[in-house]
């Protein structure tokens, strides 16, 4: 009964009424195999959501209006099979109808989709248990779609996305480069840990000499083509590309070691720019 009238009111509240969204939530929507993830458009989208799922999610808007959640729904062949809800950067709900866990295909696609984004998916327990089985799953078997009129640099692969010329770069373009290289970077730590010299698949990142460490330009070019374009984009003035940077500084591990001065310095030159952070950046903000 609560939930109901607190649909209601948030319903008398809120009507049509446009929701805002961070301009990297809309990097969210895509069509991974069968499966589209969408955002709600108007604050009566999310109560039809709610009707069709028959769960609580309109009871939700508060907070959705005032940025402290993000729903994505689910569909498939055009009918709504799930609702996530994503706050600061980590996946915190994914039900189905009447509030049921979804089955193991959709929930599979669903950690590949916070996986493709950087969305953390493990604080969802039924997701934890699956961790395994994503991992074995072949890239290839996983079909991106882009399902705007605006480019998502997220569904492309990391050869096609630094091969795109820096004119026809758009917003969004660093985010998901610093995404991909991040996720790169993980990969490849982890065939070095589980391979010996045979592996021969390609590899982006080096560790450069330590004597280069105070020359940030000499650096990332050695370290890597893509933290190269990064760090010239960054000093362009693109914000996206300096938040980047503000994450390499954090948490890219022996190819950049951790420097708080520089992440920092990053950070400054970011806000500066007026671009706000993106979800993945929690950590650092």
């Amino acid at each position: 009964m609560h939930d109901i009238l607190v649909e209601e009111v948030n319903q008398y509240k809120y009507g049509h009424d446009l929701i805002d969204y961070q301009p990297y939530e809309y990097d969210y929507e895509m069509q991974i195999n069968d499966y589209k993830f969408m955002l709600p458009k108007y604050a009566d989208d999310v109560a039809k959501i709610g009707k069709s799922l028959h769960n609580c999610v309109a009871s939700y808007m508060n907070k959705i209006m005032r940025k402290n959640s993000t729903i994505v729904y689910v569909t498939k062949d055009n009918n709504y099979i799930a609702c996530i809800e994503v706050e600061k950067g980590k996946i915190t709900q994914v039900l189905g109808d009447y509030n049921r866990q979804i089955d193991n295909q959709l929930c599979l696609t669903v950690m590949y989709w916070g996986e493709t984004l950087r969305i953390k998916w493990c604080y969802v327990d039924e997701m934890i248990d699956k961790e395994e089985d994503l991992y074995h799953t072949p890239k290839e078997y996983w079909k991106l779609q882009n399902l705007s009129d605006k480019p998502n640099y997220f569904i492309l692969d990391l050869e096609s996305l630094i091969q795109i010329p820096l004119e026809e770069r758009q917003e969004g373009f660093y985010r998901a480069l610093g995404v991909k290289a991040y996720q790169t970077l993980r990969a490849e730590d982890f065939r070095r840990s589980h391979f010996d010299n045979s592996d021969t698949t390609k590899t982006w990142f080096q560790i450069p000499p330590i004597e280069l460490i105070k020359d940030e330009k000499a650096y990332f070019k050695t370290a890597s083509p893509i933290l190269e374009i990064i760090l010239r984009g960054a000093n362009e003035g693109n914000g996206e590309a300096q938040w980047v940077m503000a994450d390499i500084y954090e948490d890219f591990g022996e190819v950049v070691p951790r420097n708080v001065n520089r992440r920092d310095y990053w950070i400054k030159k970011a806000n500066e720019s007026g671009e706000p952070y993106f979800s993945c950046l929690e950590h650092i903000c």
